[in-house]
């Protein structure tokens, strides 16, 4: 059920009602408080909270500028300065996050900055800024005056203590806890985000062996050698190129590269396993690899995963790659 606000001004007519009523008993309650509690609205009421700043932003300049009306941008690092550039502080944007991590860096960014865009919208959106007084979580709030639609009022709140957890459980959420790869909860996310996306290749990994190494060296051997290959694949990861751990010791790749990037991949990823496990492991152990540019689109992990077990088929230690066409 959708609830109306009964208070809401529906017009301008009813805002300028709604603005003189408003201002009477401003008035009043400001002169209320401070005869009868010695307060002052703003300073003890308004920024009771020392985690706010209160702005105000003329919209028809080329550059939003924040003109500070109470608080400090010394809140989030900054100096106490009159007033600050939106682009300056989108500038100490923290792409480091836990969210831009799995969304996206530039996915992550281009999302907050066309929310705040939409000026209309009364953009109401939270992100980190780092710099070199530390991180912060902000939550930034635009709402532009019914009267005068040319300017706008801007709450910026930190809300860092709130937000460092949620971002961490967040994380946690969407990687595999052993090998800190992403999980398959993030991988269906990304599959269906992306699946449409020019290069689109499928890589389907399975460890050759890996049972023999577990039944004769126990778990806590097997566990290791997933995580340095782990490490081995997270080192060819790029912004949207990511590698998923969906099951024991199989790993899906979902990467947007030529043809001739994803082969030179596969080939050093087998390379580097083999001198891995020479080096550090009492078996030789090796990687299969299923690879499939997408062209249809229709179920291509099955297909990878096809492409894979006719590796193995082949005498493993290897990587096949096909066109979806040619399935």
């Amino acid at each position: 059920m959708k609830i109306t606000n009964l208070n809401k001004p529906q017009s301008i007519k009813d805002y300028s009602r709604f603005k003189e009523n408003y201002l009477k008993r401003y008035k009043g309650m400001e002169s209320l408080l401070r005869e009868r509690y010695n307060l002052d609205i703003l300073e003890d009421l308004v920024m009771c909270q020392a985690n706010k700043i209160i702005c105000f932003a003329d919209l028809s300049k080329k550059k939003l500028v924040l003109e500070v009306i109470a608080g400090s941008f010394e809140l989030l690092g900054f100096e106490d300065v009159d007033h600050l550039e939106l682009d300056t502080l989108l500038s100490y944007f923290d792409f480091q996050n836990g969210y831009a991590k799995v969304a996206g860096e530039k996915a992550y960014y281009n999302n907050i900055t066309i929310l705040i865009d939409e000026v209309e919208n009364e953009p109401n959106v939270t992100f980190p800024l780092v710099n070199e007084k530390g991180r912060h979580w902000i939550r930034f709030n635009l709402i532009p005056h019914k009267e005068k639609p040319g300017f706008a009022t801007v709450f910026i709140t930190d809300v860092t203590n709130f937000l460092v957890e949620e971002e961490a459980l967040f994380v946690k959420t969407h990687h595999d806890s052993l090998t800190n790869t992403f999980n398959k909860y993030t991988f269906d996310y990304h599959y269906g985000l992306r699946y449409h996306n020019k290069d689109f290749h499928v890589l389907y990994f399975d460890i050759d062996d890996f049972k023999v190494l577990n039944d004769r060296y126990g778990h806590h051997k097997g566990n290791e050698f997933l995580v340095d290959f782990a490490n081995l694949l997270l080192s060819y990861e790029t912004d949207e190129n990511r590698f998923y751990r969906i099951g024991g010791d199989e790993f899906v790749g979902l990467f947007f590269q030529k043809e001739e990037s994803i082969k030179a991949m596969a080939e050093a990823i087998i390379r580097k396993t083999d001198q891995m496990t020479k080096e550090k492991y009492p078996i030789p152990i090796t990687v299969s690899i299923g690879i499939v540019k997408a062209e249809a689109r229709d179920d291509v992990i099955s297909k990878a995963d096809q492409v894979l077990y006719k590796a193995k088929a082949n005498g493993k230690n290897q990587y096949l790659y096909f066109n979806e066409s040619e399935l």
